[in-house]
């Protein structure tokens, strides 16, 4: 996803239509799209902010305190495979999660699953 624009940008750009050069030779130039320059606009009219909202993805399945639970699984168990984690943690706790959840969570807290030989 890519990141929004600066709200110092947006406040330069608006100033340079304000200063006479047209929507469409700042879209040109900038390549920043006439929609979202109308919308800055809207919004400065609005309210006066142009600082960029929080993007909001879908809410996390699982709460830090779950979280932890996994990562103390996968320290004790560490040769066991995500599904395993998977069903370990849902026979013990009733927290039934992905696969790719699962090791999204152990990405995040920079733990992988490798059997030791």
């Amino acid at each position: 996803m890519l990141a929004a624009y600066a709200p110092d940008l947006r406040e330069r750009l608006l100033r340079a239509r304000d200063a006479g050069l047209s929507d469409a030779e700042t879209a040109r130039t900038t390549g920043v799209s006439l929609r979202c320059l109308g919308r800055w606009r809207a919004r400065q009219a609005a309210s006066a902010s142009l600082t960029p909202n929080r993007s909001l993805g879908p809410p996390r399945r699982l709460t830090p305190a779950q979280e932890g639970l996994l990562v103390a699984q996968v320290a004790d168990c560490p040769d066991v495979t995500l599904d395993e984690h998977r069903a370990c943690l849902a026979e013990a706790h009733g927290l039934v999660i992905s696969r790719a959840t699962t090791g999204r969570i152990l990405q995040r807290h920079r733990l992988t699953v490798k059997k030791s030989r």
